[in-house]
């Protein structure tokens, strides 16, 4: 199933297979990719999870050429290495939140606490935390992080 992401108009977290990175996303980083072809791979095993709980799994990703329509864009989407892509994912579950609440902990413990930040500053860290562990639903959990607007979220991989 390419590109149907949960939650299609929201920000969602993507969590890499590396257990310590978090990324808020927005739909539009499933359809285009910037870099080299080869880090696309990363992304595979990645769990994408959506305000209401729901997760799918990146299974596969690959780029299907450069992106864009014209000749024009695609030119110069060639030479700044930006790539339509095509991804693959999982059947949606329910995640629990233990899980959700997990993935979350692990991912702030590798987030910078400053505005380089995609979540931005963090402020009390541990107030956060202890936000994330209170939450009784995974949307109170997204509340907790101050995931950004999605404007304001990644739209590329």
């Amino acid at each position: 199933m390419a590109a149907e992401v949960p939650g299609l108009m929201t920000a969602q977290l993507l969590f890499l297979p590396d257990g310590r990175t978090m990324l808020p996303v927005s739909p539009a980083a499933f359809t285009v990719a910037q870099g080299p072809r080869k880090e696309l791979e990363k992304y595979v095993g990645a769990i994408v999870v959506s305000v209401s709980g729901v997760a799918r799994t990146i299974v596969s990703i690959r780029a299907s050429g450069p992106w864009g329509q014209s000749a024009v864009r695609r030119l110069l989407s060639r030479l700044t290495s930006a790539w339509s892509i095509s991804v693959e994912l999982s059947a949606a579950r329910a995640l629990p939140l233990g899980e959700l609440k997990s993935l979350v902990t692990r991912g702030l413990a590798g987030e910078p606490n400053d505005s380089d930040s995609l979540l931005g500053p963090l402020g009390d860290r541990e107030a956060v935390l202890a936000r994330v562990l209170e939450a009784q639903e995974s949307s109170a959990v997204f509340e907790a992080i101050g995931l950004p607007p999605i404007e304001d979220c990644l739209d590329v991989l």
